[in-house]
């Protein structure tokens, strides 16, 4: 294992620590990303950790109070010559940062600062590290603390005849007093600290996820929904259960994620306490109310005569849409079934139609009444293709006139009267096709 050399002797330090910037404090306010100050604050930094004797915890307590509002554009744009050293540093120091190439530099430092506990080093990789007699970590102490305390005591030496041992031949003297050995409660914290290949998983579950499967805390944004999504990706990324809390925010933006980070984040909450006080902040009662006045005042018939420009399947799927999102936003806080929301489905369907086949014997599954009612609306539109679906009418719609009238001369009746029939109308736009019946005038001729 080569040895760690100071961060001042490398050849590039002075090309990178721009003194213009020397002992000054990052703006981390500004929009704009100034990498020659990021350079020289880092480096400052490595040289102050060089001078104390800060290993392990210590250290990355240190790191995370100087980088907690590092984010990952800023460490970006840091020279990965310096990044490098960090990370030698941290070996050295006893913080375990993997050799690895599924995660960038940036990833890795990133990481560190979410962690409440320094990772454990694979036994493999621990060993090369020892080869290093500088390098020391609280497992090594905790390991060489076992040994000594298991090592059983020696017999007493029977006496000797008194004679000069040779130098040579002098056993070395054993420690007057042996350092404790760990308890049990540090123990079980040691087995307790994730372990660093979590990394990999965090950052696949970033990677996977985009802005509309995040939660924003918006009236019809319901946390449930979301929460399944948050479920469903930490399975495929392999992010464990104990690290729910550390990803937590990664499914969070706008208001949810402010509210994350003003009242939640930086408190070791568990996971069930966040989603608890996320779910109460924002699915309130009065919340409740608005889902429940949606619920009972979604209709078909309302919804074809507000949307004029959509065909009755298109309509259907806007209904079935939203009170599949009303009953999520229903049962946040209060129970419902899935045979409720079937029944509403049914009930929101009253007066059309192309329904009515269905609602008579309707399924006993939501899927089911879906179902029936998206092939019998698709059957009704296949048998009625020529009906002016684009138009709602009610049955006191006032008929249309058409100004191509037709006009006959009735020569059979001698009578001077005008007969006119007008285009028969249909009451509803979704029955059949209307009957168009020519304007008929009957005149009478009287032959001379």
């Amino acid at each position: 294992m080569s040895q760690y050399r100071e961060i001042r002797t490398r050849s590039w330090f002075d090309e990178l620590h721009v003194r213009e910037h020397a002992n000054q404090p990052y703006d981390f306010r500004s929009s704009n990303i100034n990498a020659e100050h990021l350079n020289t604050v880092i480096l400052e930094w490595i040289e102050y950790i060089e001078e104390t004797d800060a290993i392990d915890i210590i250290l990355l307590e240190q790191y995370k109070e100087e980088f907690t509002q590092w984010s990952k554009r800023h460490l970006d744009a840091v020279d990965q010559r310096i990044k490098r050293v960090m990370k030698e540093l941290f070996r050295k120091r006893g913080v375990y940062v993997p050799f690895n190439q599924r995660e960038s530099l940036t990833e890795q430092f990133i990481y560190l600062t979410i962690l409440q506990e320094c990772p454990t080093w694979p036994k493999s990789e621990l060993i090369v590290a020892m080869t290093d007699p500088s390098f020391v970590c609280r497992q090594t102490i905790e390991r060489e603390n076992a040994r000594r305390s298991n090592r059983a005591p020696s017999p007493a030496p029977a006496p000797a005849p008194a004679q000069a041992p040779s130098p040579a031949l002098a056993p070395a003297p054993a420690p007057s007093t042996p350092a404790p050995a760990p308890s049990e409660q540090q123990l079980a914290i040691v087995q307790q600290v994730p372990q660093y290949t979590g990394i990999h998983a965090l950052t696949n579950l970033a990677k996977l996820y985009n802005d509309d499967m995040k939660f924003t805390g918006d009236l019809h944004d319901v946390l449930n929904i979301k929460l399944n999504i948050f479920y469903n990706l930490c399975t495929k990324a392999g992010v464990q259960e104990s690290q729910y809390a550390i990803a937590f925010d990664t499914m969070l933006k706008g208001k949810a994620q402010s509210f994350y980070y003003q009242h939640l984040a930086q408190k070791d909450l568990p996971f069930d306490l966040m989603v608890t006080r996320m779910r109460t902040y924002f699915h309130t009662p009065e919340n409740h109310q608005l889902f429940l006045n949606e619920w009972r005042t979604t209709m078909l018939k309302d919804i074809i005569a507000t949307n004029p420009d959509k065909n009755l399947a298109e309509c259907l799927e806007i209904v079935i849409e939203r009170l599949q999102r009303t009953y999520q936003g229903l049962v946040q806080n209060f129970g419902a079934s899935e045979g409720s929301l079937a029944g509403q489905l049914v009930s929101a369907c009253q007066g059309v139609p192309a329904c009515v086949q269905v609602l008579i014997r309707p399924a006993t599954t939501f899927e089911g009444v879906a179902a029936d009612l998206r092939s019998a609306v698709g059957l009704w539109m296949r048998c009625n293709s020529n009906d002016r679906s684009h138009q709602f009418t009610s049955q006191n719609h006032e008929p249309e006139h058409h100004d191509n009238d037709s006009f006959y001369t009735d020569r059979r009746y001698n009578q001077n009267r005008f007969l006119s029939y007008q285009v028969i109308a249909a009451a509803n736009r979704f029955t059949r096709a209307p009957i168009a019946v020519p304007t008929v005038r009957l005149s009478a001729c009287k032959y001379g």
